[in-house]
């Protein structure tokens, strides 16, 4: 229905949207740099599926544990946290030190230029992507203390 709340955040959000894009094309224009800017970007979103992997295998053992015994489950849940960290600590550390090998699947190698533009992006989008699964993990926490949207996905 309507809601002026929300319909002022969709404003908002296409606001910002606008915005961002009309900022973006004034600084990298239409040039190589996009192009390897979005071919990082696409790289990212592919590499970060390998992130959810384990946090989707985490949300199906949680759920049961905690059907059981709360305790139990917060001990899992502490486990799997120190567990998801390391993980995504060396798969982006294993990431940085190969990000050549893995940009050149990518890419062509004759496009020389643009993999140095794509290794230079991936190095600024692998400080957020370490933190990714955690930011998953809590979103997948949010949604289980708001309640009934699990209960309907996984069980």
């Amino acid at each position: 229905m309507f809601n002026i709340k929300y319909n002022f955040l969709v404003v908002t959000q296409i606001i910002f949207g606008l915005l961002n894009t009309i900022l973006f094309l004034k600084f990298f224009g239409v040039s190589s740099n996009t192009d390897a800017y979005f071919i990082a970007l696409s790289m990212i979103a592919f590499i970060q599926l390998f992130y959810v992997l384990p946090i989707e295998q985490f949300m199906f053992f949680y759920i049961e544990k905690k059907k059981l015994n709360l305790q139990n489950a917060n001990q899992f849940l502490k486990k799997t946290f120190y567990t998801i960290f390391v993980y995504s600590f060396f798969l982006t550390l294993f990431i940085y030190l190969f990000s050549e090998f893995i940009s050149s699947l990518f890419v062509s190698n004759d496009k020389y230029i643009l993999l140095e533009n794509i290794n230079e992006y991936i190095e600024y989008f692998l400080i957020g992507t370490l933190f990714f699964p955690i930011n998953y993990l809590f979103d997948f926490l949010k949604l289980d203390v708001e309640g009934a949207e699990l209960n309907v996905l996984y069980g």
